[in-house]
């Protein structure tokens, strides 16, 4: 959209060097990392060093050592003395609570992030309101604002401070899943329209699937795996303990789950359906979703697949993906792990009884026919819209 290329001139891809060490109080911070995504979200469970990396990137906590370079400036450089202060780092945040001024309405809570840039437009100040979809809500004070609401407030008022980078901690935790719902929507419109760089934190893998294009995981303080979120949420076993090198490896905490490049390819009106096209097979999902021709990332769960060593007939299932076993995963336990290189493109995990794995005699080059129920496959399912819809 025009309006939203306007709010976002100058604003593009940022080149991050992040390199940060704290040792306090039993709290061991030993993070390292680059990145040039438009998109980059750090996953990882309660704990693990995510906020740190957005505090040590907004200035608002200083490491023992480190160096913080940012599209070629360097913010932070600690043995030579170096700290840019936050109000100069051109980089807006967004919290897990919107904290809007409750005295000012939406329009002036609005409006003090855009006194705060020189030459500011109204152009600008209408473009992001469009974009954000909260031109209704301008009279109105931040206590009858729902929490979705409040934080599309929150991340106008950081957006019209015209960051080059835009840090967003976990804004969606605080929200049931109606309101959730309600605002990824315009988190993707903020990323795609707006062309607007961000880092996004979160410990939901559907949040991190839907946004990120490189996902970082981070474990006690480090960066333990990283790469785009097809690879990066999909691992292909279990992991325990260390990995190589001593590094923990992906925690087992998370359950794991497949992102599937498709196409929408149809909709069924008759039966409510979208069709999208895979080498592999189609995929149904429930409800008009897309125009045709439009590229998507799908989130396949683990536990919402079932597999046939033969394309099975006359069964309920709409979508049947063909494929190959590349890796088995099991160990003492009931449930065991397949890794599946789909026909074309892109891989997917499935987690079954090891009965089921032995009796179908699953070994690495079997080709299997992975089943996923249309009824699993709702607007969840749909990780990112890659494409204006």
């Amino acid at each position: 959209m025009a309006g939203a290329a306007r709010a976002s001139q100058g604003l593009g891809a940022v080149v991050i060097a992040f390199e940060a060490f704290i040792d306090r109080g039993g709290f061991r911070f030993d993070c390292r990392f680059e990145s040039d995504s438009q998109a980059l979200a750090l996953f990882g469970r309660s704990g693990a060093g995510k906020s740190t990396v957005l505090a040590i990137l907004a200035g608002l906590l200083k490491p023992d050592r480190g160096r913080v370079v940012v599209d070629g400036e360097v913010l932070l450089d600690v043995e030579r003395g170096h700290f840019v202060p936050a109000h100069r780092r051109r980089i807006g945040m967004v919290f897990q609570d919107a904290l809007l001024f409750p005295h000012l309405d939406v329009r002036g809570n609005l409006r003090y992030g855009l006194s705060a840039t020189a030459g500011a437009s109204v152009g600008l100040f209408d473009d992001v309101v469009s974009m954000l979809g909260i031109g209704h809500l301008l009279e109105r004070r931040p206590g009858s604002l729902s929490g979705g609401e409040r934080q599309r407030v929150a991340i106008g008022r950081a957006l019209l401070s015209q960051p080059r980078l835009l840090l967003l901690d976990e804004p969606l935790s605080a929200l049931d899943i109606e309101r959730r719902a309600e605002i990824m929507p315009y988190i993707e419109r903020l990323r795609d329209d707006a062309r607007c760089p961000l880092i996004y934190v979160s410990h939901a893998i559907d949040e991190v699937a839907r946004i990120a294009r490189e996902v970082l995981v981070l474990d006690e303080g480090r960066v333990i795996a990283s790469g785009p979120p097809g690879e990066v949420l999909a691992p292909t076993r279990r992991y325990h303990g260390e990995g190589e090198g001593g590094v923990p490896s992906v925690s087992a905490d998370f359950a794991p789950v497949s992102v599937i490049e498709a196409q929408v390819q149809a909709h069924d009106t008759a039966y409510g359906l979208t069709v999208f096209s895979h080498p592999g097979g189609p995929l149904s999902v429930p409800g008009m979703i897309g125009k045709v021709g439009t590229p998507a990332r799908l989130l396949v769960r683990a536990t919402d697949i079932a597999l046939a060593l033969k394309r099975p007939q006359d069964v309920s299932f709409r979508t049947v993906l063909a494929g190959t076993v590349s890796d088995i995963g099991r160990d003492a336990g009931p449930i065991g792990r397949v890794e599946i290189a789909l026909r074309g493109q892109g891989r997917l995990v499935a987690l079954v009884t090891r009965q089921a794995i032995d009796e179908l005699r699953l070994q690495p080059g079997c080709e299997v026919f992975a089943m996923v129920k249309a009824s699993a496959m709702d607007e969840q399912s749909l990780a990112s819209r890659l494409a204006a819809t």
